[in-house]
C-alpha cells in the first residue's frame, strides 16, 4: 500500500536527521522526538507481522532497539529532573537533583557512543528490508489490525483501570493512533482533542509513576540522616497522592474515548 510505504519512508527520514543530529543541538525534547518517531516504526513493523505469515518484526526492527532504549534511560532522567525541580526547596533535594544531572550526562555519554556511520548505513539497509515486506500489505489488512487493537483496548476500558494497567493501555492507544495516520491520505482535523488529553493524562501518570518507583529505590539503599529521608519520603508522597488523584481523572474520563 502507497500511503504505508510513504509514512515509512517519512519515518525513517525522521529517525537519520534526529541521528545527525550534532551532540550540541540536542534539546531535552529530541530524546522524545526521535522515540516517538520510532515508535511509529515499530508499529509499522508489528502490521506487517500481523499481515504476513512467517514474518516477525522482531529481526527487523531489533536495530533500532539499543537506541531507542537508551534515549529512553536519558529521557527518563530528564523528565525526573524537571519534575523535582518545581520541588527543590531544600538543600537536600538539590543535591539530589545534581546527582541525577550527573548520570543524565553519563546515560548521554553511552547514547552518543552508538551512533555512528556503521549504524547509519544499517538503519539505511534495513528500511529497505522493511519496506519490501510492508508492500505486501493491504489497507485490508491494515483494518483487520486495528480491529483487533480496537477490541484490546475496549476491553481495558470497560472496567475500572487499575495502575499495573495504565502504560499499557497508552500504548495500545498510540499504536491504533499510528496505523490510524498511516492509512488516511489527508486528515485535516487530526486526533480527537478529547483522545489526545487522554492519552496526555496516561502520560502524565506513567511519568510521576517512573519518578516514585526511582524514589522508592533511593529509600530502600538511602545512605542519608533521618532528617534527609524525612524530606526524600515527603516528596515521594507528594507524587503518590498526584498520581492517585491522575488515576482517578483517567478513570473518570476514559467513557470519552473514542477512536
Amino acid at each position: 500500500m502507497k500511503l504505508l510505504e510513504k509514512y515509512l519512508e517519512k519515518r525513517v527520514e525522521e529517525i537519520l536527521q534526529l541521528l545527525k543530529k550534532p551532540r550540541q543541538s540536542y534539546r531535552v525534547s529530541t530524546y522524545h522526538d526521535l522515540r516517538v518517531e520510532i515508535k511509529q516504526l515499530k508499529a509499522l513493523c508489528k502490521l506487517t507481522e500481523d499481515s504476513i505469515k512467517k514474518f516477525s518484526y522482531k529481526k527487523l526492527y531489533s536495530l533500532y532497539d539499543e537506541v531507542f532504549s537508551q534515549a529512553g534511560k536519558v529521557r527518563e532522567l530528564q523528565v525526573k529532573t524537571n519534575m523535582l525541580k518545581k520541588n527543590s526547596n531544600n538543600t537536600f533535594l538539590k543535591t539530589y537533583i545534581q546527582d541525577l544531572v550527573k548520570l543524565t550526562g553519563e546515560e548521554r555519554n553511552k547514547y552518543f557512543s552508538l551512533l555512528d556511520k556503521k549504524l547509519l548505513q544499517e538503519l539505511k539497509k534495513n528500511y529497505k528490508d522493511i519496506e519490501s515486506k510492508l508492500k505486501r500489505v493491504s489497507k485490508k489488512d491494515a483494518l483487520v489490525f486495528l480491529d483487533k487493537k480496537e477490541d484490546k483496548i475496549d476491553q481495558l476500558l470497560l472496567k475500572t483501570l487499575p495502575p499495573s494497567k495504565v502504560h499499557e493501555l497508552r500504548k495500545r492507544l498510540k499504536e491504533h493512533l499510528y496505523i490510524s495516520e498511516s492509512i488516511e491520505s489527508k486528515n485535516p482535523s487530526g486526533p480527537d482533542p478529547k483522545l489526545e488529553e487522554f492519552t496526555d493524562l496516561l502520560g502524565d501518570w506513567h511519568d510521576t509513576q517512573v519518578l516514585i518507583d526511582h524514589l522508592d529505590e533511593s529509600l530502600d539503599d538511602f545512605h542519608g540522616s533521618a532528617r534527609e529521608q524525612k524530606q526524600l519520603q515527603r516528596v515521594k508522597n507528594k507524587f503518590s497522592t498526584e498520581n492517585e488523584n491522575l488515576l482517578k481523572k483517567i478513570n473518570d474520563a476514559k467513557s470519552t474515548v473514542k477512536l
